[in-house]
């Protein structure tokens, strides 16, 4: 029923389940701990040209931002 949204991280067993927002969401995932930081905005604002010039249409789309967050930094 689309309640429930699960997001998997890549390269893990990890996932992170929430309720599914209106839109879809992105993540920073620290390397360290595994926290997962929501972006409130989606930072493929537009599909590259190499896509609108093979008339290719994107249905959905993934992304993964890979860091350590503050408090890891601070340890």
């Amino acid at each position: 029923k689309d309640i429930v949204t699960r997001t998997t991280i890549m390269g893990s067993d990890m996932a992170y389940y929430e309720i599914t927002p209106h839109t879809h969401r992105h993540y920073a995932v620290c390397t360290k701990c595994g926290a997962m930081i929501p972006l409130h905005t989606c930072p493929v604002v537009e599909m590259p040209q190499e896509l609108t010039d093979v008339d290719f249409t994107v249905t959905e789309h993934h992304l993964e931002i890979a860091g350590i967050c503050k408090d890891c930094k601070n340890r």
